[in-house]
Parts: structure tokens; C-alpha cells; sequence
């Protein structure tokens, strides 16, 4: 695995493409051998919120900068008035070392 580097922001909280709320993310993205790109991070957000989209399927955000990313839980449980989750993320992901650095 290759690091590609970081990136933050802020975003759009979605499941199933509708909104949920405001959230900030904090990923590290790697390339694998056959260049396949993965990611994982934390995103922040209310815990009304989290409590919504946490360990459901079709949870996404949408950068301020316009990127689409499919989240999906690393974690089993979630203290229920934590406001922080872990993900792993897939979908519009940068492909240089470049494109990382936010």
C-alpha cells in the first residue's frame, strides 16, 4: 500500500441521497498494488444525527468541493451521545498524491 495523503472538510451528511445534516470529515487515502484507491477516516457530526445514519447502508456525503463518498461504519457500536464515528470510504476518491493534500 501507497499513501496518497490526507484530506478534510467539510460536507453534506446523506443516506440514501437525501440530507441527514452538516459534517466535517478527516480521511487518509492509500493505493493499493493494482492502483485501487481505499480510504478511512473519521467524520463528525450531531449525535441526533449519527444516531440516524450509524450502521445503515447508503450513508454518503457530498464534499463542499463536490465529491460524492460512500461511507460505511468501521465500528460495531457507537456511544450514543458521541458525536464521531470511524468510516471506511469508497467512491469519488482522489487518485494522486496531489489531489490529497486539503
Amino acid at each position: 500500500m501507497r499513501y496518497l495523503g490526507h484530506m478534510s472538510g467539510n460536507a453534506q451528511l446523506t443516506q440514501d441521497g437525501n440530507p441527514v445534516g452538516r459534517a466535517s470529515y478527516d480521511f487518509d487515502g492509500f493505493a493499493g498494488p493494482q492502483g485501487h484507491i481505499v480510504s478511512s477516516g473519521e467524520i463528525r457530526s450531531s449525535a441526533a444525527e449519527l444516531r440516524i445514519v450509524f450502521g445503515h447502508s447508503g450513508v454518503g456525503l457530498l464534499t463542499d468541493g463536490g465529491l460524492r463518498l460512500n461511507l460505511r461504519f468501521s465500528d460495531r457500536v457507537r456511544g450514543s451521545a458521541s458525536d464521531v464515528a470511524h468510516v471506511d470510504v469508497t467512491g469519488d476518491l482522489p487518485d494522486t498524491p496531489a489531489k490529497w493534500r486539503s
